[in-house]
């Protein structure tokens, strides 16, 4: 099924993909790190929880960002298409 996006949608939205990092702590919690995000950190209770955590850390890191009028690094480049990502 393919779904119509109109053309000021796509021209809008940009799709970046980050690697994470997740490590399991010795008190039981998860950090969560991007590395190509520097200083973009997080934690959580559990796994889920922390990457969900790095997931809204990721996006509001890039907003601030495009939101300041600032570059992104030439390393971080935006899918050409609109996506969606699935981590199993």
């Amino acid at each position: 099924m393919r779904i119509h996006t109109p053309a000021a949608t796509r021209d809008a939205s940009r799709t970046y993909v980050f690697p994470v990092e997740l490590t399991p702590e010795a008190d039981g919690r998860w950090s969560a790190t991007c590395p190509m995000l520097p200083g973009c950190a997080t934690w959580g209770g559990t796994r889920e929880i922390a990457l969900r955590n790095i997931q809204e850390a990721a996006e509001a890191y890039v907003e601030d960002m495009v939101s300041a009028g600032e570059a992104l690094p030439e390393s971080i480049r935006p899918l050409d298409h609109i996506a969606v990502s699935v981590t199993v």
